[in-house]
């Protein structure tokens, strides 16, 4: 409906925004990848399904753990954002790296990528120095002695049930 109208109103437009269209469409065949969520389907056609397990990845400074209750939720979830993030870049290092170089390689642009540009070197050291002052009340911490663990919780007879704990991240294991 809305192509007839616009074709009625502007000839030039509409022909403009078929073009655009039909291109567009051409492109995202011949990369076999998609850009836009306007023409992907199968982005919306799926059903989302939640997991009954939650990860949570606490803190510990001096053997005792941060208490999360002091913060307001947006320092929460900021905290708890950028550790996973600092966790999964690691592995997504290479993944992204290759994927981006397939992609822009066929308009000849790939030869212009490098791969430092795709990776982040950054140590944990780093990253626990940097997550220390985005904490609030982190002058209290001793950042000597920083552990990170990942812990799954389950929701079980009201409550949530800790199932396992795995450490990530350990201050004492790049002291120098």
């Amino acid at each position: 409906m809305f192509l007839k109208q616009l074709f009625i109103y502007n000839k030039y437009l509409f022909a403009f925004l078929a073009t655009f269209m039909v291109a567009t469409i051409l492109v995202f065949y011949k990369w076999g990848a998609v850009a836009s969520p306007v023409y992907q389907y199968g982005m919306f056609s799926e059903n989302y399904y939640t997991s009954d397990t939650q990860t949570v990845y606490q803190i510990y400074s001096n053997n005792q753990p941060i208490n999360y209750t002091t913060y307001n939720q947006n320092a929460l979830d900021k905290v708890q954002q950028n550790i996973a993030n600092y966790l999964n870049q690691s592995k997504n290092n290479q993944a992204i790296y290759s994927t981006f170089k397939g992609i822009l390689t066929p308009i000849y642009i790939g030869k212009l990528m490098t791969e430092q540009n795709y990776t982040n070197h950054i140590s944990d050291k780093q990253f626990v120095n940097w997550l220390l002052k985005q904490l609030p009340n982190s002058t209290s911490l001793n950042n000597s002695n920083i552990k990170i663990s990942q812990q799954s919780y389950v929701y079980r007879n009201n409550a949530l049930v800790l199932v396992h704990t795995k450490p990530v991240i350990d201050s004492l294991d790049f002291r120098n």
